[in-house]
């Protein structure tokens, strides 16, 4: 008898070893290369940053000078953002909370919130850098006269506070508001931007003060300090920043029904940024390059995937009000349930062809279960490949 158990007992653990290989395998070959490379993002770092501010500044003048997006963008805190952003300390501080008007938090170490946030920032930043190139960048005369820490003269404890509180919402050691002097077009400009650093580094969090942060363009006033052309600093730089966004792949599925499953699989195990390969970004026949309309379209697809978490966790709409009757008092239990760990509980109901067959463009009705019965409508593109062109939750 004892023999007969031992041998069932081989033969069963034989099976499960083999289920647990083959599950392994699958799973492997649904591995995706989501990331790709464009022509500016394939210059090595040089430095990994700078631990003196003035540096950064130097560096981002330059780069803002000469029109390079990419080596800008590699001065601002990205990825320390999207990795570092506490939402709780968020609500507590402000006691406010617009759900997509914010990022999502980093709080849960979610990879689905974090890769969100990644796309969206690189963005949000590309766009500041946008404005100041249109004050000070190519076709612009520009001297860097001076730059200065704005301090008050007698600061209290209450802006300490807030300094340490800021500093806890975005993951940093320490802030520094800076006054930046320069001659612009023949005018003396006083330039007032906010630095963040983020380990040993700093990078530029705002190009305003921290008073100006909302403001929709670089605060940039004429100066009432006299300088003149003995202050002028070189900041000629050829230095190269480690990169620290994301450009996306070009990823497709043999069929429409490959494409959707695999698609739900990445979003349960919180790999946005694989789900997000596989929607048409970009035109992958044309050279690829950082631009405005390549990081737009990769923050709308962070939008979208942020508002399919976001649409499940708050379907619930009298928890929703609940928590903002008392944001400050209730923003621990918020950040706990918008947690993404759940997802992998999301079951794929149907998939259901809404136009006639087709090997240019297919419409599908996708019915999922959360915790509630969803739809979404997808619509697929054929290029050598099915990609999802749009998504309607």
């Amino acid at each position: 008898m004892d023999k007969k158990i031992m041998i069932l007992g081989s033969i069963l653990i034989a099976i499960l070893v083999g289920g647990l290989f083959e599950y392994q395998r699958r799973d492997d070959s649904w591995e995706l290369v989501y990331v790709a490379e464009t022509l500016e993002q394939a210059r090595e770092e040089t430095v990994r940053g700078y631990k003196e501010p003035e540096e950064l500044i130097a560096y981002m003048f330059y780069q803002i000078q000469n029109g390079d997006l990419d080596l800008a963008l590699r001065g601002c805190p990205v990825q320390q953002m999207a990795e570092g952003f506490l939402l709780r300390s968020y609500i507590e501080f402000t006691e406010s909370y617009e759900p997509m008007e914010m990022l999502p938090p980093a709080d849960r170490d979610s990879t689905a919130y974090v890769g969100i946030s990644k796309l969206r920032l690189a963005d949000y930043y590309a766009k500041w850098i946008e404005k100041c190139g249109s004050i000070m960048g190519p076709g612009h005369h520009v001297k860097l006269l001076d730059m200065i820490e704005d301090v008050p003269e007698e600061p209290d404890g209450m802006y300490y506070q807030n300094r340490t509180s800021i500093c806890e919402i975005i993951g940093a050691q320490k802030l520094r508001e800076m006054l930046i002097y320069a001659e612009i077009d023949g005018e003396i400009k006083e330039l007032r931007w906010t630095l963040a650093r983020h380990g040993s580094r700093w990078r530029v969090l705002l190009f305003t003060s921290l008073e100006g942060y909302g403001a929709e363009q670089p605060d940039v006033r004429d100066s009432k300090v006299v300088l003149d052309d003995k202050h002028v600093i070189d900041y000629t730089c050829e230095d190269v920043l480690p990169v620290n966004y994301i450009v996306l792949n070009d990823n497709s599925e043999e069929s429409p029904e490959k494409l959707i499953e695999r698609f739900f699989l990445y979003l349960m195990r919180e790999d946005v940024l694989s789900a997000a390969s596989y929607m048409e970004l970009y035109d992958p026949e044309q050279p690829l390059h950082t631009n405005m309309e390549i990081l737009k379209s990769h923050a709308d697809a962070g939008v979208q995937f942020q508002s399919f978490y976001y649409k499940m966790i708050f379907g619930k709409q009298w928890r929703y009000e609940w928590y903002f009757r008392d944001l400050a008092v209730r923003a621990k239990d918020l950040v706990e349930e918008v947690g993404t760990e759940q997802a992998v509980t999301i079951d794929l109901w149907s998939v259901q062809a809404l136009t006639e067959p087709s090997e240019e463009q297919m419409v599908y009705q996708v019915s999922y279960f959360y915790d509630n019965s969803y739809m979404a409508t997808f619509t697929l593109v054929n290029h050598n490949g099915w990609r999802i062109q749009s998504i309607e939750w």
